[in-house]
């Protein structure tokens, strides 16, 4: 199971990092724009994330804890791994 994207409004990190690029949005501007983070506020660390390393898929992580990316395997295989 992984988190992609902020369930409260339905938008994946896919779509906020697109957004946040074309814009050069920081974390308070996309969340503003797009209401990231807003309703339960439980994607803020992977948003943060997100913005930080570019990565778009997250291992669910403890309250407090940093998420942990979920990164391809090198040669060529679909796997996935952290």
């Amino acid at each position: 199971m992984s988190v992609d994207r902020c369930i409260c409004h339905s938008i994946s990190f896919d779509a906020l990092k697109q957004i946040a690029a074309e814009g050069q949005l920081d974390f308070d501007a996309l969340s503003q724009q797009t209401k990231c983070c807003t309703g339960c506020g439980l994607c803020e660390p992977y948003v943060r994330q997100m913005l930080a390393t570019g990565f778009t898929r997250f291992h669910p992580a403890p309250t407090g804890m940093i998420p942990k990316p979920i990164l391809p395997r090198t040669g060529g295989s679909k796997d996935l791994y952290y």
